[in-house]
């Protein structure tokens, strides 16, 4: 056969075949039943999944409002507790008083010569010598516990800071 322009496409066309691998018919099974239609079972096996998906993101969409939300209460109460004034400072606004009383009085070593009743009444607590020593010694002396004093501090703190002022006062505390 002589060569043509007309029959080159043919005789490249027919090398090409000749050189090129055939597939095995097992491997032309598999992969046509690959591609049949699915099984009943197989059908199922793919709806479980995707249900089975779907309910992860929906727990883990519910676990972050979850967490949205405990954020927010959170946030609140610190907010809420930052614009409440702490209660500790009472403690502290007595000690001020009374600094400030002794430096009205002209020092400390005046301040120590009037009597504790007249100290106490300068700092508010006008009743100071109705008050025992031993009410005194069983929340603020020396072999007092602290839980007395908490209880007292926390039931009822105007009681608690008038018998502070008379302890430290008297030399208890």
């Amino acid at each position: 056969m002589a060569l043509t322009l007309e029959n080159v496409n043919e005789q490249v066309n027919s090398n090409l075949e000749a050189q090129a691998p055939t597939l095995t018919a097992e491997v032309v099974a598999t992969a046509d039943a690959k591609r049949a239609p699915a099984t009943p079972a197989d059908d199922e096996l793919i709806r479980l999944r995707s249900e089975n998906e779907e309910l992860k993101r929906n727990a883990i969409a519910e676990k972050a409002a979850t967490e949205s939300n405990a954020y927010d209460l959170r946030l609140k109460a610190a907010i809420a507790a930052t614009h409440q004034p702490v209660a500790s400072l009472r403690g502290g606004q007595a000690a001020v008083s009374r600094s400030q009383a002794i430096s009205k009085v002209g020092g400390l070593a005046f301040w120590m010569k009037l009597p504790v009743a007249e100290r106490c009444a300068i700092l508010g607590v006008p009743d100071s010598a109705s008050i025992a020593d031993k009410t005194i010694q069983k929340y603020f002396g020396s072999s007092s516990g602290s839980r007395a004093a908490t209880e007292l501090a926390n039931s009822d703190p105007a009681s608690y800071s008038r018998l502070k002022i008379v302890s430290i006062e008297r030399g208890i505390y």
